[in-house]
């Protein structure tokens, strides 16, 4: 009979979070990871400390439902409070970023089979700088076939602060979409109610999400590019330019040392 010690270690399904609660962009393929026989392992970029909640009640908040996603409360790991890396500041601090991500993955001591990053999008400067580093981890891993990016929300072809939610950029690439069964929509619906700390936000959020599980109801997920970061995310202002949250200019500008140095590119600063 073979000892504990000598079974086989799951390969790592590994997921990179800007803040607490980006993981309602892809519920279902943390689930799909663990029927795949990966292990999944999640990381915040960030202190989530950007509005009036704490940052311990967010990483509370994420780790009861990610608890009831099947993650491991040892794989649910939080260097963007360690590391005390800023909500909405995450472009000027990705070589800590960087290093405390590397460190995570050294110490689950296991291969990494599949990488999901936030989408290329213009919604949130955190999301972009998110990619741009996640981008850089696929790229010293050489994972950049086996990673995929999800979307969360963006502003393409609105103004005024408008946005759309969990709506795939056409160019970021072909969509890999999973139709999900309705008990799955609903459980995921109900854990997106797993945030007070965050209700303002989730009160412009939510319905959005409501409809895209009632009507198309898919997690959808797109490959990756090195290519594609030397464009905006899309034509017009992006939602945080119009939210008056941060520039692109400014986010190139505190990204552009990094991607030169890990990703051999980088965004371009035009308009």
């Amino acid at each position: 009979m073979r000892s504990e010690a000598a079974m086989p270690v799951p390969p790592l399904a590994v997921f990179l979070f800007a803040h607490q609660d980006d993981e309602f962009g892809c519920f279902a393929a943390i689930e799909a990871a663990r029927a795949d026989g990966l292990r999944p392992v999640c990381l915040y970029l960030t202190d989530g400390g950007g509005g009036r909640a704490s940052p311990q009640a967010r990483c509370d908040e994420s780790r009861r439902v990610l608890l009831s996603l099947g993650v491991a409360a040892e794989d649910i790991h939080f260097p963007g409070v360690n590391e005390c890396l800023p909500d909405g500041g995450l472009a000027g601090h990705l070589p800590a970023a960087f290093t405390a991500v590397q460190r995570c993955l050294l110490a689950c001591q296991a291969p990494v089979a599949r990488l999901l990053i936030h989408a290329w999008e213009g919604g949130h400067q955190d999301h972009d700088a998110a990619h741009l580093l996640g981008l850089a981890v696929a790229r010293c891993h050489d994972l950049l076939p086996r990673t995929r990016q999800f979307a969360l929300y963006h502003g393409a072809g609105l103004r005024h602060g408008l946005f759309r939610v969990l709506a795939p950029l056409a160019a970021n690439g072909p969509c890999e979409r999973t139709r999900l069964p309705w008990a799955s929509r609903l459980r995921y619906l109900r854990l997106c109610c797993g945030y007070p700390s965050q209700w303002k936000s989730w009160l412009g959020l939510l319905p959005f999400v409501g409809l895209h599980m009632l009507i198309q109801g898919t997690q959808d997920l797109q490959p990756v590019s090195l290519g594609r970061i030397q464009d905006r995310p899309h034509p017009g202002p992006l939602l945080y330019e119009e939210r008056g949250a941060a520039r692109w200019a400014e986010l190139v500008a505190a990204a552009t040392p990094f991607a030169a140095t890990h990703l051999g590119t980088a965004p371009t600063p035009a308009v």
